[in-house]
């Protein structure tokens, strides 16, 4: 895929899962005619088809059967990540990680856990980590979230 998953693309594929026949979907192999059959949970034994795929085919049918749970599976981390993505930058809690990060890292080391700190200590610290964030700019994460994936889906990109 080189293109973003356009709106209507999604909303297609958001479309296309059926409303019935759940998952779990199966693979089962038919001995008579060598094909896989792909099934859905029923107690009927008549019913439950879903795809008969030619004997070669049987990655296709493993596919075809865990697609029924992975897509809507995907459709939710997709919801998830743009969820985390549009959320603001919680500002008092990265002041507060930074304070912390900042008092883990004097020389020589703390004698006392940040959660412990004398107040007047905090408060340095707290100082400090305001210094950081006045010379951050302010994070669009979604932007983040778009580079990095455009960077994995580069020539080369994607894990070392």
């Amino acid at each position: 895929m080189t293109e973003p998953l356009s709106p209507e693309r999604e909303q297609e594929i958001r479309e296309s899962i059926p409303t019935v026949y759940g998952p779990p979907w199966t693979v089962h192999p038919d001995w008579d005619d060598g094909t896989w059959r792909v099934m859905y949970a029923t107690d009927h034994p008549l019913a439950g088809l879903v795809a008969v795929v030619p004997d070669y085919g049987s990655h296709l049918a493993e596919f075809i059967a865990t697609a029924r749970a992975a897509v809507p599976e995907l459709l939710a981390e997709i919801d998830r990540l743009r969820s985390a993505a549009a959320a603001p930058v919680d500002r008092a809690a990265l002041r507060d990680r930074i304070a912390e990060a900042l008092h883990g890292d004097q020389t020589p080391p703390p004698t006392a856990p940040w959660a412990e700190e004398q107040p007047l200590d905090r408060e340095y610290f707290l100082r400090r980590a305001d210094a950081v964030l006045a010379v951050l700019p302010p994070v669009d994460r979604t932007a983040v979230l778009r580079a990095a994936d455009d960077a994995q889906q580069a020539p080369g990109g994607g894990a070392p």
